[in-house]
């Protein structure tokens, strides 16, 4: 059953940090677990800004150019629906 909500999907993305192997690890075995087909996108660190105002992070800021990068990605293949998991996402096992 939980394959048949995946199958809506063109494709399943992952964006997640190079440094960050742990999380990589834990989400990727939950999708490996569940028999989900993924690509892992590396995120885009951004350069050190220098913004003032400090609701924005470089993080922020970071994260969203790693989203525009994908769904430019995503539109060049073609995937009129994809799914986009990142670090953070939490799931049942």
């Amino acid at each position: 059953m939980v394959n048949d909500a995946f199958d809506y999907f063109d494709h399943v993305y992952v964006i997640n940090l190079d440094s960050d192997r742990d999380r990589l690890e834990r989400i990727c075995g939950r999708l490996v677990k569940m028999r989900v087909s993924f690509e892992r996108i590396p995120a885009i660190v951004p350069p050190a800004m220098n913004i003032r105002c400090p609701e924005v992070l470089s993080g922020h800021f970071g994260c969203a150019m790693s989203h525009l990068h994908l769904l430019e990605l995503a539109r060049q293949r073609c995937h009129e629906r994809c799914l986009i998991l990142e670090r953070g996402q939490r799931g049942r096992s």
